[in-house]
């Protein structure tokens, strides 16, 4: 496993799975940069991502993430996951129900300096809200 990777898998395993947020004190740089479309004003650094976390955990447990696949260049890595958890808090409005959700997705991580610098995020927004009933889809 490349460097670029380890810290790919480290950030889904320890920091997501492990719940050991000292993952991203130690890993992200100081003023890296974190995208999520639903949270555009996540604040830089370790704390972004700390944010993006306690606001999905705040409406979600029993949480778990599946790297599906991994790809790493020399400062890049992109990671296809899938997360399921159950919606036990509210989001947006909308009540807990109890019942388990999945949602898939992509980070995109950029690695300078030995730290995680930049990672941006795609995922099925829509059908995570629509399983916590935040919009509907109509099917």
């Amino acid at each position: 496993m490349g460097d670029t990777e380890a810290f790919a898998r480290g950030y889904v395993e320890e920091f997501w799975n492990k719940a050991r947020d000292q993952y991203v004190d130690e890993n992200f740089a100081p003023e890296a940069i974190y995208r999520d479309p639903m949270l555009p004003n996540l604040p830089r650094g370790p704390e972004g991502a700390k944010q993006r976390k306690a606001t999905y955990l705040s409406a979600l447990s029993d949480e778990h993430v599946d790297i599906d696949d991994i790809a790493a260049g020399d400062d890049t890595v992109a990671v296809r996951w899938t997360f399921t958890g159950k919606f036990t808090g509210e989001f947006m409005g909308s009540q807990p129900t109890g019942d388990t959700i999945t949602v898939t997705g992509i980070h995109f991580f950029r690695i300078a300096n030995g730290r995680i610098a930049e990672v941006s995020t795609q995922y099925d927004s829509a059908g995570f809200l629509s399983q916590v009933g935040v919009i509907d889809l109509g099917g």
